[in-house]
């Protein structure tokens, strides 16, 4: 009767490695494999400031996707031209402020420039520009406790069933410094969830 060979005395060893130990090694693999999961589940949701488990927002841009257009609104000729974009991001409410709750800031597009045409063609230039890309022109609603500046003029576009953009254009007044006289232009949205900042 022949003798079976032993497949470990074959290559040198004097011992069997001990059972179980392909085991633990599968073991750590998928461990760490899970952590990097989670530690990728993780980083992705805080750059996208979607928290989890949280719904609402703006996921995807699709909100500032839809109102970032208005970049194109400044009027012909406008200096110190700079526009910022900003898309929703979450807020816990404050600790110190009962009424508070947490929630989605706004989505919005902003510019401030300079102008030298007068209040009715700068307000005309920008209108026409901002029909071209689906807007249309409301009365500008100024709540002076809220809002410390009155817009001069106002436009609204529906983005998504339920989701309206509001557009506005209001002149710094004497008395602010080096912005008096520039011209601010916001295009703001309300995302599900929308909670102003209760702090």
């Amino acid at each position: 009767m022949q003798a079976t060979q032993d497949p470990w005395a074959d290559h040198g060893y004097t011992e069997r490695p001990p059972r179980g130990g392909h085991r633990t090694l599968w073991v750590l693999i998928l461990l760490v494999v899970a952590i990097a999961a989670a530690v990728a589940i993780w980083v992705t949701t805080r750059s996208s400031g979607q928290p989890s488990g949280v719904g609402g927002g703006d996921p995807g841009g699709r909100i500032l996707t839809a109102i970032e257009p208005v970049r194109t609104v400044i009027p012909a000729g406008a200096s110190d031209v700079s526009t910022t974009a900003r898309d929703s991001t979450y807020g816990t409410k404050c600790p110190d402020n009962p009424g508070s709750r947490s929630g989605w800031s706004a989505v919005i597009v902003y510019s401030n420039f300079r102008s030298v045409l007068p209040v009715p063609g700068l307000v005309a230039a920008i209108g026409a520009k901002l029909t071209k890309l689906g807007w249309h022109q409301v009365t500008p609603l100024w709540d002076h406790n809220f809002d410390q500046y009155r817009p001069r003029a106002a436009w609204q576009k529906t983005l998504l069933p339920g989701q309206i953009a509001t557009a506005s254009v209001y002149q710094m007044p004497a008395g602010s410094g080096p912005f008096t006289g520039s011209w601010h232009f916001s295009a703001v949205a309300e995302p599900p969830g929308f909670a102003l900042p209760g702090c």
